[in-house]
């Protein structure tokens, strides 16, 4: 993970920063945002920031909101099931035992469903973003953890967060 490229790249273009910053947080917009962001993690590699393509970028997207609502649909709906035995079996501990193991449902989903957009990122397959032999592999993988709270801590400075974050992630193998 080289951090100095991440930093420089998040600041060659600053418009393009602030603007990816600034459209994350306006509904609708957001779903450009996102594409804007695969596209960063795509060319990190060419160590070029990727030029505004609005409608495609929208789309692409809205394709990786999809990944990860898929997952976290499954995620809500185990847990849900989970929850309602606890209930219906009356037991106070169950329904903790419950509680406790939809948390780590919504952790290795969301894990996954995160691996799975980086995978789409590149490829641009949204099946890709389920091929779950490719993305255990690197959800197992410690650099995948490190890089995640090392971007996450960065992404959230102002303006050039989601660019260093987008850099970082593509980073990964």
């Amino acid at each position: 993970m080289d951090i100095g490229e991440a930093i420089n790249r998040s600041t060659k273009d600053i418009v393009k920063s602030l603007v990816l910053w600034v459209g994350i947080f306006i509904p609708i917009v957001n779903f450009w945002a996102i594409g804007y962001f695969l596209d960063v993690i795509k060319t990190t590699k060419k160590k070029t920031i990727p030029e505004f393509d609005w409608v495609n970028q929208f789309i692409e997207g809205i394709k990786g909101f999809v990944i990860i609502a898929i997952y976290m649909f499954v995620a809500v709906i185990l847990a849900i099931v989970l929850m309602m035995v606890g209930a219906m079996l009356n037991s106070g501990i169950i329904v903790m035992l419950a509680s406790v193991l939809s948390m780590l449902i919504y952790l290795v989903f969301g894990l996954y469903g995160f691996a799975g957009l980086l995978k789409f990122a590149v490829t641009r397959n949204i099946m890709d973003g389920f091929a779950f032999g490719a993305l255990t592999k690197r959800v197992l993988s410690v650099d995948y953890y490190i890089t995640i709270i090392g971007a996450a801590i960065l992404g959230w400075v102002p303006v050039i967060g989601p660019m260093y974050s987008a850099t970082i992630y593509g980073q990964l193998d």
